[in-house]
């Protein structure tokens, strides 16, 4: 054990000490700080002279130190102990060495051996240790489901209203208590706590699918809630898959071949949240269920479901993801370019995972999917849909393009998504060096040479001045037309550094007819020919 694990370990045992699990107010505090942490809300976090510094996002961001070494905490919120931001700060540096759950459950066996060796239980026996298993009898796998399946019913009975309108406050403390059930039910080994964190939550979420299926219709508050709580849930899950030993143990394969049974129930009914059913059932059988045996077992499972004929999407496309899983290009594309509704789930999933491991050949194709369809979607969804759309694929494109040096596609793309895209196209240009496009791309936009910052215009003017000119005319005409003297001085100092483009470009002859046609063309602004005179381009006989 390095320095930093001993003093972490310490300064989980200070707190600890100073927070006692059946007191309401340290137990809400611990829940609260949990509850940031496990949204990340934790950002910032650095190390330096054993202290801890973080900043965490809640409705007013806090400051947080930990000074490790003399075991204290402070922060910019108004409470003056210890409070839920120094809590989340804490678990985001515990996390990273050890199981949050490890922390949780010494707290709680510490504070009632206490009150123990208080005489406050007298009827009751010392707990020795860590608590490895739940109560309850059966197998790892029966227990774990078991608690899963109880925290849905539970969770969604108590937020599912008749009127489906419990605050967002409400529903994450529901959420807190049933992730808390969760982690509670984990063992403390270290090789099976990510399989079985992975395990309760694909329980937990299925069993909050079967028991929404019985609610007729959810409020929109109710379903934003619910999507919140999916994403939670989902960063467990991948947070859990990036911490697996691998190669995974032996005595996994009973929760993976549960896990495999339990993933197919996703597909079942296409509603409530198709996209988050078809998502989990992809991260689990992209990130975790690898075995060649085992995903060929549900290919053909789905396969004899298609022979059965019916028409479901959700299995249609989890199909898919077998195709693509199993390297069957020309399918997989084939039913890609289909999509020409604007549908690109798909796409998205299958791109992030071909970069993800450096597999560019299957992301051009993937890309090449993506122009095909983009006529659909352009057409087929709404203008905020659309930006939602390059936001994602930004990233995505540029990645793919800085990894393969081919920027043509990605120019190709951000083109069809113009004008959304016109800052990525501005920022390709400038990487590509491409002056002329950029300007011309400028000018679509309505940009005149005042929105091109400085140090870029002159950048500009140093490697390609040539592509300078039409902006320069462009916003030189702009200010002149405005007829204010303001706007004539700016014309003029536009006019001077034109006028040195050209000087540069040795085409002074060139300049001399320009500007002799801009005096005639504005010959009445008496304004504008004085300010002309006073910038030095018009001289007296």
């Amino acid at each position: 054990m390095d320095d930093l694990e001993y003093l972490i370990l310490r300064y989980g045992d200070h707190l600890s000490q100073n927070l006692h699990y059946r007191d309401g107010s340290d137990q809400h505090t611990v829940q609260r700080g949990l509850f940031l942490y496990r949204q990340n809300r934790v950002r910032s976090l650095r190390l330096s002279d054993d202290i801890l510094y973080a900043t965490v996002q809640d409705v007013v961001p806090a400051q947080v130190e930990l000074d490790l070494y003399l075991e204290h905490g402070s922060c910019t919120c108004p409470e003056k102990r210890i409070c839920k931001h120094q809590m989340a700060a804490f678990f985001a540096v515990y996390g990273r060495f050890f199981p949050v759950s490890e922390w949780l459950e010494t707290w709680r066996d510490r504070s009632e051996q206490e009150q123990l060796s208080l005489g406050i239980f007298s009827s009751a026996s010392p707990k020795k240790g860590p608590v490895a298993e739940p109560k309850g009898k059966g197998s790892r796998k029966e227990i774990l489901e078991s608690t899963a399946r109880k925290a849905a019913k539970s969770f969604v009975k108590s937020v599912v209203s008749e009127k489906n309108d419990m605050s967002s406050l409400f529903f994450q403390i529901y959420a807190d208590m049933a992730i808390q059930k969760i982690d509670d039910s984990l063992s403390s080994d270290w090789e099976m706590t990510p399989v079985e964190m992975v395990f309760a939550c694909t329980v937990f979420l299925q069993g909050v699918f079967e028991e929404l299926e019985k609610v007729p219709d959810l409020s929109s508050e109710t379903t934003e809630n619910f999507l919140d709580l999916f994403d939670v849930f989902v960063g467990k899950i991948e947070n859990a898959i990036a911490r697996m030993p691998r190669p995974l143990p032996f005595k996994a394969e009973p929760l993976l071949n549960r896990l495999a049974s339990i993933s197919g129930k996703f597909l079942e009914r296409e509603e409530p949240f198709f996209t988050v059913r078809l998502y989990l059932y992809w991260k689990i059988w992209a990130d975790l269920l690898k075995d060649i045996s085992r995903r060929k077992k549900e290919f053909d499972r789905l396969s004899r479901l298609f022979k059965k004929g019916g028409e479901n999407e959700l299995l249609a496309q989890a199909f898919l993801c077998h195709f693509f899983l199993a390297g069957r290009m020309k399918e997989t594309l084939t039913a890609l370019n289909a999509f020409d509704n604007g549908y690109y789930f798909l796409h998205h999933i299958f791109l992030s995972y071909s970069l993800d491991n450096g597999d560019l050949r299957t992301a051009e194709k993937i890309l090449a999917s993506i122009l095909h369809i983009l006529p659909g979607v352009i057409e087929n969804r709404s203008p905020d849909e659309i930006r939602r759309f390059h936001s994602w694929l930004e990233g995505k494109l540029f990645s793919y393009a800085e990894e393969s040096g081919d920027y043509d596609l990605a120019e190709k793309l951000f083109s069809g998504l113009f004008p959304h895209s016109a800052r990525s196209l501005i920022r390709l240009f400038l990487k590509t060096e491409q002056y002329g496009k950029l300007s011309d791309l400028l000018l679509a936009a309505g940009y005149g040479v005042d929105n091109i910052e400085g140090k870029l215009l002159k950048e500009i003017s140093r490697k390609d001045p040539e592509s300078l000119l039409a902006i320069y005319h462009w916003s030189i005409l702009r200010e002149i037309e405005a007829k204010n003297r303001n706007h004539y001085r700016r014309a003029v100092s536009h006019l001077k550094k034109l006028k040195a483009i050209y000087k540069k470009l040795k085409r002074e002859e060139e300049w001399n007819r320009y500007f002799d046609r801009l005096l005639k063309q504005f010959r009445r602004l008496s304004a504008f020919r004085e300010e002309c005179k006073r910038g030095k381009l018009i001289h007296e006989a």
